[in-house]
């Protein structure tokens, strides 16, 4: 079952995508942030051409590929890639980024800190390894 899941999560969900060009399709799209409907902008400075960041403060109104669905949602692994990203602003992403994290379970979030992610390691394989997804998540995936 576990080969399964893997197989469905990195092909199907956590594919490599050209992450400039998917924000740029989002911002043309409608450059309003999907949760405080604040309009965004596109910050071509804020990363070189290595991806390495520029600005230490990010502005608040910089846009970001936001993930509809948290990791601990099922409904992220079952819907079409591209059906959970939305455009969000800076502020937005991270406050919700900080609020999905406080709604993992306090034994998960010391596993994950006592043991980072190996350096190459697809996230998916990383978050199975550390038993991320639970019980109900893997039965949905492997009937997909």
């Amino acid at each position: 079952m576990k080969d399964k899941i893997l197989k469905y999560l990195l092909i199907r969900n956590h594919s490599r995508i050209n992450q400039p060009y998917l924000l740029r399709e989002l911002f043309e799209k409608s450059p309003y942030c999907y949760y405080c409907k604040v309009e965004t902008k596109l910050y071509e400075d804020v990363r070189k051409a290595h991806g390495e960041a520029v600005l230490v403060q990010r502005p608040d109104d910089m846009a970001t590929v936001e993930h509809l669905y948290s990791l601990l949602d099922k409904r992220r692994y079952v819907l079409d890639f591209y059906s959970n990203l939305v455009l969000a602003c800076y502020k937005c992403n991270t406050k919700r980024s900080v609020e999905d994290q406080s709604q993992l379970p306090r034994e998960l979030k010391i596993r994950l800190s006592r043991n980072p992610r190996p350096k190459g390691m697809p996230r998916p394989l990383y978050l199975l390894e550390m038993g991320v997804f639970d019980e109900d998540i893997q039965n949905s995936l492997v009937a997909e």
